[in-house]
């Protein structure tokens, strides 16, 4: 799992094993719904405040993560709400698909 690669994280909050940083999902269920994707975006930006609360409160260093969304499989309406709640850094796996969200009209419109 991504995070056993980030030993450091378990020492200052407990985050679930369920919980996926990296495809904005919580376990195992599919994202049916806009809403379903902002309240897990949420959710993982009040877990990355709180560590970075207790880094800075433990004088670690004052570099804050930056959390990567990856786009994978989800549509496009999805990726438009999350970028307007304020997520910034989106990744893809497969190319075609990058090149399809990127220059879609939405999308294009809102980073132009």
């Amino acid at each position: 799992m991504f995070l056993k690669s980030f030993p450091f994280i378990d020492k200052f909050t407990s985050i679930p094993n369920n919980l996926n940083l990296l495809h904005l999902s919580c376990g195992q269920k599919k994202m049916s719904t806009l809403e379903y994707v902002i309240d897990g975006w949420n959710d993982v930006q009040s877990r990355i405040k709180a560590v970075i609360q207790k880094r800075k409160q433990s004088d670690q260093s004052n570099i804050e993560p930056r959390l990567v969304a990856v786009s994978k499989t989800k549509p496009i309406e999805h990726i438009i709400g999350i970028y307007q709640q304020g997520q910034k850094y989106f990744g893809e796996n497969y190319v075609q698909e990058l090149l399809t969200k990127s220059f879609d009209a939405e999308v294009y419109y809102l980073i132009s």
